[in-house]
């Protein structure tokens, strides 16, 4: 883990959301060929850090250059050539799959993030030019407020796996609280960080149907395994698996997760740096956003901070 001054502040709604989209039938369809693009998903990290050690919120600055040279220690890399080469790579691949979207009342619009990505070779850096309907909603959801996960730059950037860059954002939401499994399986009565449904963690990193039991394993084991050497904390899941049959335990319902500092003191909370709103007298707050905009989660897990609570999750998932 790298020491860096980059950091990122992601609001809640934007680390829950998804690569889908739900329609009038209440199923979800997906917005993207090839699910999360974790390139994607990196540069867009990088530039929104940008954004903030700039205290931008000018709606009509689009252009965001940066030198290669600056973030490699946020890649975990140690040869600015190795630099070089990784972040060419993603700018060849972000435009594939850039696409964002948000609910609406009438129903949803999407849009991409990016408008344009050019690498300079010659100068070593990177111009990301976002899209004008991207930046409107982007400061809209700078301005709110209480709702914002703290995290260094090269915490994702380091991660191996596009689900880990995904899921940590999710389970820093819950990291101060308690949530007590209610249903049914042989994790009832136990507390953990977050508890998702099957379908819920399916939906978030955009994982096929076809996954079983043992796919899923092997995808939360990488998830665990990029917070335990990337990040402060350490990661533990299990898998909550209800009777079925003879009485059996066999049908997965819930993956449930568990975060926790490996500082003995308390993680200090980032703080958020203010900056004057040219529309009002009184101050935003300047935040990062990363991922996907789209309908916000309904999960059963919302609660209070440092609260013991006990949560009856929905049930209704297939293996």
């Amino acid at each position: 883990m790298s020491n860096t001054k980059h950091r990122v502040v992601e609001p809640n709604k934007i680390a829950d959301s998804t690569t889908e989209i739900m329609d009038k039938d209440g199923k979800y369809v997906p917005l993207m060929h090839r699910g999360i693009n974790k390139d994607f998903l990196d540069l867009l990290h990088i530039t929104l850090s940008v954004m903030a050690e700039r205290n931008d919120c000018d709606p009509n600055i689009l252009d965001y250059t940066f030198s290669v040279t600056d973030y490699k220690d946020c890649l975990g890399l140690t040869n600015s050539k190795d630099a070089y080469h990784k972040i060419k790579d993603m700018t060849m691949s972000a435009l594939a799959d850039c696409a964002l979207a948000y609910p609406t009342d009438k129903g949803f619009i999407a849009y991409n993030a990016f408008q344009a990505v050019e690498y300079n070779d010659q100068k070593g850096q990177v111009c990301i030019s976002l899209s004008q309907h991207f930046k409107k909603n982007l400061l809209e959801l700078m301005a709110e407020k209480g709702k914002k996960v703290y995290f260094e730059l090269s915490d994702t950037l380091s991660m191996k796996s596009m689900y880990s860059k995904k899921v940590y954002p999710v389970l820093l939401e819950f990291k101060d609280k308690t949530i007590t499994f209610n249903g049914k399986g042989d994790q009832q009565g136990k507390s953990f960080t977050r508890i998702f449904s099957l379908d819920e963690f399916r939906t978030l990193t955009n994982l096929p149907e076809s996954y079983g039991v043992d796919r899923l394993r092997s995808v939360c084991q990488g998830i665990k395994n990029d917070i335990d050497s990337c990040t402060k904390y350490s990661c533990s899941f299990t898998l909550n698996l209800a009777k079925e049959g003879r009485g059996r335990y066999g049908k997965l319902t819930h993956i449930c997760f568990n975060l926790l500092s490996i500082k003995a003191e308390e993680v200090k909370v980032l703080a958020e740096p203010h900056i004057k709103d040219p529309d009002e007298s009184n101050s935003v707050l300047l935040s990062t956003i990363v991922s996907v905009i789209s309908p916000e989660s309904t999960s059963a897990n919302t609660i209070q901070p440092n609260a013991a609570t006990t949560v009856t999750p929905n049930t209704s998932s297939s293996q």
